[in-house]
């Protein structure tokens, strides 16, 4: 199920970046800060649209109202119940790492432009496609695996050492490379 849910939200990413690296293609031409403007502007419309749809979809009721402070007087029991488990701990330590890493991995967006020499456009398709494609392929695929051997940990150990030959195989690609 997690697995679905990444791949939902890598989806829905996608669309509304590449909607973004399409704005910024159109317009950079002529002014490379009006296409800017125009992304900004794209974004904003998407979270107003968002905002409005949420507010329709998600108005309490009385009775949810009701439900919600009985939830909150629970919420404290359950948390300390739950931070005694070391595999809460563990896995939250592996969540921090894991978006340590992706926060890093950000920087290649320049890296290719700066470094590398590819186009802007193209090193944004890159980043998009790194960032949002491979969480809507890999999500299900990696959940699938997982249950097949039964072991998340394993999953996730195999992807962190190909995440790491690649990063290593990027960095060590000469400067100039072109797309």
């Amino acid at each position: 199920i997690n697995g679905l849910y990444a791949a939902a939200m890598g989806l829905g990413y996608l669309i509304i970046n590449m909607l973004g690296v399409f704005l910024y293609d159109k317009y950079a031409a002529t002014d490379p800060a009006l296409g800017m403007q125009r992304v900004f502007f794209g974004f904003g419309a998407v979270i107003v649209i968002f905002s409005i749809l949420s507010y329709i979809c998600l108005v309490i009721t009385p009775t949810a109202q009701e439900e919600k402070k009985s939830e909150e007087a629970n919420v404290f029991k359950a948390f300390r119940t739950v931070a005694k488990e070391k595999g809460v701990w563990y896995f939250g330590g592996l969540m921090f790492f894991l978006y340590s890493a992706n926060i890093s991995m950000q920087y290649f967006t320049p890296y290719f432009s700066n470094v590398l020499g590819v186009s802007v456009v193209f090193g944004g398709l890159i980043a998009i496609i790194r960032q949002y494609g491979i969480r809507f392929v890999a999500g299900p695929v990696g959940g699938k695996i997982a249950d097949k051997i039964g072991s998340l940990a394993k999953v996730m150990l195999i992807s962190f050492v190909f995440m790491a030959v690649t990063i290593v195989t990027i960095i060590v690609l000469p400067s100039g490379f072109r797309n």
